[in-house]
Parts: structure tokens; sequence; C-alpha cells
């Protein structure tokens, strides 16, 4: 699916979409893992998930809460931090497939990185917003 420009209205509407927009994870997470996938989903722009995408986000999502789990349990465990090490690697591993690293959401593509900043802003202002004040519907 082809995305508008960033800088058009539509891709200013696009933005503000975007940040009003929840995606639901394909499998069940549990909380702590929750908080993990509302961090990754909204690193990019809410159109550009695919569905395999969004399995790969949601499996990233229990490798960092078991990541935390590892780092926590590092000084009574031995074997921890053999765990925390493979768990990260494949953390980034999956962070490069669904390109949700660095070099893909401030680096390398300018349009992507120009739609991701505008979403981010377009939920900062919403989120300035009185919750008394209906929000712009979109």
């Amino acid at each position: 699916m082809m995305l508008p420009k960033s800088t058009t209205a539509a891709g200013a509407l696009a933005s503000f979409q975007g940040a009003q927009s929840t995606i639901e994870p394909p499998i069940k997470l549990i909380k702590a893992e929750r908080k993990y996938w509302d961090l990754i989903i909204a690193t990019r722009h809410f159109q550009s998930w695919t569905p395999a995408d969004l399995l790969q986000a949601a499996n990233l999502s229990r490798c960092y809460h078991q990541i935390d789990q590892a780092y926590k349990s590092m000084s009574e465990d031995t074997k921890a931090f053999e765990k925390y090490e493979k768990l990260s690697r494949l953390a980034v591993s999956i962070s490069s497939k669904i390109q949700i690293h660095a070099g893909a959401t401030v680096g390398k593509s300018a349009d992507q990185t120009v739609k991701n900043q505008k979403q981010r802003e377009a939920g900062t202002i919403l989120d300035k917003t009185s919750r008394y004040i209906k929000r712009p519907e979109v």
C-alpha cells in the first residue's frame, strides 16, 4: 500500500489517524508483554504494518519481556546472563526484520522518517488537548 507523502494534507491526515489508532496484537500477550507491544507499534506509521510484521512485533514484545526477566535474575542465576545476551541478539534481529531499528525510524529512509515524526507530533498534540474537549475525528 502506498502511503501519502508526509508533506501533503493527506499525509497530515494519515498522521493524525495513526496517532489515534490502536493496533491489536495478532496473538495473546500478557499485560507485561503488552507494554512493549505498545512501544513497538508506535515506532512505525500505522498503515505500514503488515500482518507478518505484526506477528514479529508480538514475538519481539515477548522477547523484551523475557530480557527484562533475565536481567532481574542475573544476580541470582549464573545462566541468566547467557539468556539475556541471546535474547538481546534475538531482539536486535527481529527489530531489523520489521524495520524498527534506529536506521529505519530516524535515519536512512527520509520519507519514512518524516511520516513517523509527523505521527509522533500529531500524538503529542492530541495528548495535550483537554479530555473535556472533543478530539478531532478523522
